[in-house]
């Protein structure tokens, strides 16, 4: 069984093109060229110029007209994505994160 499900895959490779081999791994076309945009678009994206922005004072006005109070490490994560090019935000449910890209979509 192995045999036939290593064979197939080869075929796909070799043949129609379905599946890329890279690197030790099996993927998708689909799957490997969104990998390989993505991967393109982020070192575009860290290779440019970031514009310095001051948001502090903006920033107390939008947490006053909102009428809430950021953590320290919800504001922190605030003045990260003003400073860096890109910032991936996690955390688990309730943590506040769509608060803080609501915040960081308003500054």
């Amino acid at each position: 069984m192995k045999c036939a499900i290593k064979d197939a895959g080869n075929e796909m490779i070799r043949k129609d093109k379905s599946l890329v081999g890279n690197g030790g791994g099996i993927y998708t076309r689909q799957a490997f060229e969104a990998e390989v945009g993505a991967a393109g678009e982020l070192i575009r994206i860290l290779s440019s110029k970031k514009e310095k922005t001051d948001i502090q004072n903006l920033l107390k006005q939008i947490v006053q007209e909102e009428k809430i109070a950021l953590s320290n490490m919800q504001e922190k994560a605030v003045f990260q994505a003003f400073a860096y090019p890109v910032s991936i935000i996690t955390g688990g449910p309730g943590t506040g994160k769509t608060t803080l890209i609501r915040i960081i979509l308003r500054l």
